[in-house]
């Protein structure tokens, strides 16, 4: 999308040639080539779009997300202060202002939240890429008031001549990331098949959305930044609730979609990309384990699934993994681990078998199954840039298998204890948990300080589409 300002010159000067750059955030001094400021002019602001309808799940803006209902266009002079501020209230109006000719840098802000600070004669073009809004990202990607964009690669500069017909266009792009999720193989649009069952009614949403956004990106010494991208430990208050690691319940059952419907994540770019802050999806479903895998409580075969769906699995915490059974019983309290595994024996069981392993039972409410799906941008090699979720990026997801149940509770940071009440059971493919309960040190498997790279299981491959895309397909579940 573009935003054409047309700027009519009304005092003579001699033409000034310039072409159009962008200039990222460190660049402290006047881009090479910008005349400095002269005489006053004045300038005309003609505000145009384009408006083509296309499908909801896809890489091209939808009418919502494309919508203009006012911008705000921030002009600097070639020293990089604010010289004008000029509003669009009204998209078919085109203002004339005065303005100096010779170099300037601008930035479009269209549907934008409130934000202060911003004094024209004072505020530089680095103090106001760098303002913070504390937003919700509902309130951002909000169809009635409109999709907050803003310049996509830094702020344009161009050389105003007086007595010509000066034309600047500034790419716009959307200030969030969308998601477009697919599911394949499956019965239907909203299942997923594989070797050891089916997960159903899959239902997505987007987690660990910072709480603080910068007004325009900032990309500095080449490497794109969001406020919390040096904050060393991560801090639940720096992440919006009802869509960070720590979900309940309710909350995840009230902000999912389902496949083919759009999500979207607040970006966010971290120095030290770890469980707790990275981006990504918490998907959910109703898994029905396959029949040869299901196990009455005295470990017999030939079990059925209740109605309900209800089943029980064992998780060896001192091995970090689950058994390759599905127990049907009344109760959790009706299972003994150790008629299913020598592991769970005391390590003084007379037949020497026992390994003295803690294994724990886990409920699977009604065979809801929570998976974590990280958001990476394979293109990119480095961790840092890999696990950057970028404004006007669009997460072309599909997935393709899932392997098993995921976890019991929609949690990325817990410990798989067996309470599920608690909410600090972990989701299997990001690390299990030691069962010590302190899931704020770096030691603890499934704490939230955990490092990401090299740790994460779940299957995918993404890339970028012209929002731009990024495509990720894989399974899910171990």
């Amino acid at each position: 999308m573009k935003l054409n300002f047309k700027y009519v010159s009304m005092l003579a000067c001699a033409a000034l040639m310039a072409g159009f750059t962008s200039c990222s955030n460190d660049d402290e001094a006047a881009v090479e080539g910008l005349l400095p400021n002269g005489k006053v002019t004045t300038a005309r602001f003609i505000l145009n779009q384009t408006g083509t309808t296309t499908r909801a799940a896809s890489a091209t803006p939808t009418d919502d997300e494309k919508a203009i209902k006012n911008a705000t266009l921030y002009v600097f002079n070639n020293s990089q202060v604010l010289e004008k501020v000029v509003n669009f209230t009204n998209t078919n109006t085109s203002p004339v202002v005065e303005i100096t000719s010779g170099g300037h840098y601008f930035l479009a802000a269209v549907n934008a939240p409130a934000v202060t600070g911003i004094e024209e004669g004072k505020s530089t073009l680095g103090s106001v890429e760098k303002i913070i809004a504390e937003v919700a990202l509902a309130s951002i990607t909000n169809a009635a008031k409109g999709f907050f964009m803003t310049n996509v690669d830094g702020a344009v500069s161009k050389n105003l001549a007086v007595n010509v017909e000066n034309a600047v266009d500034i790419n716009v792009g959307r200030a969030m990331a969308k998601v477009a999720l697919t599911c394949a193989d499956g019965d239907d649009a909203t299942s997923l098949s594989g070797p050891n069952g089916k997960l159903l009614n899959v239902k997505y949403v987007t987690a660990n959305n910072p709480a603080k956004m910068y007004y325009f990106p900032v990309i500095e010494a080449g490497i794109y930044k969001a406020p919390y991208y040096a904050d060393q430990t991560v801090t639940d208050a720096n992440y919006l609730p009802a869509l960070k690691y720590t979900d309940s319940y309710a909350a995840i059952g009230a902000m999912s979609v389902a496949p083919g419907t759009n999500s979207y994540l607040m970006e966010n770019a971290n120095e030290k990309v770890k469980k707790g802050n990275m981006s990504y999806l918490l998907i959910s479903g109703k898994f029905e384990p396959s029949a040869s895998l299901l196990k009455n409580k005295d470990n017999t075969a030939s079990a059925v699934l209740p109605a309900s769906g209800t089943f029980y699995r064992l998780y060896n915490v001192n091995n970090d993994e689950y058994y390759d059974m599905y127990i049907v019983a009344d109760a959790k309290t009706d299972i003994d681990p150790t008629k299913f595994t020598y592991d769970a024996l005391p390590t003084t069981d007379p037949s020497g078998k026992g390994k003295g392993h803690t294994v724990n039972v886990i409920e699977y409410k009604d065979g809801i199954s929570y998976y974590a799906f990280a958001l990476e941008n394979n293109e990119n090699a480095d961790p840092i840039s890999k696990f950057t979720a970028k404004r006007n990026v669009c997460y072309d997801v599909t997935l393709n298998k899932v392997m098993n149940a995921g976890a019991s509770v929609p949690n990325i940071n817990g410990n798989n204890d067996g309470n599920n009440t608690d909410d600090t059971d972990y989701i299997p493919g990001t690390g299990g948990g030691d069962g010590g309960g302190n899931n704020n040190d770096d030691t603890n498997k499934g704490g939230k300080e955990e490092p990401v790279e090299g740790v994460c299981k779940i299957k995918g491959t993404i890339t970028v589409l012209p929002w731009t895309v990024v495509s990720q397909n894989g399974g899910i579940g171990y």
